[in-house]
Order: structure tokens, then C-alpha cells, then sequence
């Protein structure tokens, strides 16, 4: 279903914390990290061919996980890239933008947990 797996987040302890977690739920093997936005950007537009499951971070420098989105939909790769949302944000704002977004599958507070990789292998994994 899913050809790769990216985990985008500006924290170097929730990026290695969440590819431990995905890795040991057998989510994915080798989980590709960036804590730049704009480079995981870069990465999927240079492999359209690929369909990717991305772990998204809201709050970070340089470019916001809602500002990557919308440059997901503007260089028109929203087909392969199927999005979880993992933040630290309980705002009913955040979780209310998210539904804008027809790529994003699930809106996830951190960190990722064995109970939200249950979920994802019982919801998408099938």
C-alpha cells in the first residue's frame, strides 16, 4: 500500500521515539526522517512515483505542517501522500483544519503510541 514511510518533525527526540515506535509495531522497517519540512518536500516531489505515509508534525521552523500541505496540493502530490497528523496541539481549530485536507487519514496527539499503530494496521494495513 505504502511504497514509504516519513516521519516530519523538527524534535530529534520525537523523530527517533516515533521511528523506534513504527519500527518495533512493524508499521515500517526503515522509516525515512526529516526535521526539515521543506526537504521531505523536495524528497516526495523527486519520487511522485512512490506513494508515501507521512507522519506530519504541526509547529515547526521554517515551514508548518499545514503550510507543507498546502504545498503538497500545489505541486499537485496529494494522490501518493496519505497523512497522519502527529502534534502536540489539542487545539479543536487544528483538529477542525485537518478534515480540510482529503489526504490526511488520522489527527494524532504525541507521541505515537502502540495503541495508535494497532489502529493504523487494523484501519489501513488490511
Amino acid at each position: 500500500m505504502f511504497d514509504e514511510v516519513l516521519i516530519i518533525d523538527d524534535n530529534p527526540s520525537i523523530l527517533f521515539l516515533h521511528e523506534l515506535m513504527l519500527v518495533e509495531e512493524n508499521i515500517s522497517e526503515n522509516p525515512v526522517l526529516f526535521s526539515n519540512p521543506k526537504k521531505a518536500l523536495e524528497h516526495i516531489a523527486a519520487h511522485k512515483n512512490l506513494n508515501f505515509l507521512i507522519f506530519l508534525d504541526i509547529n515547526m521552523p521554517h515551514m508548518s505542517g499545514w503550510e507543507f500541505l498546502e504545498a503538497i496540493q500545489q505541486q499537485d502530490l496529494t494522490e501518493n501522500t496519505k497523512v497522519i497528523m502527529v502534534s502536540s496541539s489539542i487545539s479543536k481549530g487544528d483538529k477542525q483544519k485537518a478534515k480540510e485536507f482529503s489526504n490526511i487519514l488520522e489527527y494524532w496527539e504525541k507521541p505515537i503510541t502502540e495503541s495508535h499503530c494497532h489502529l493504523l494496521k487494523e484501519l489501513y494495513f488490511k
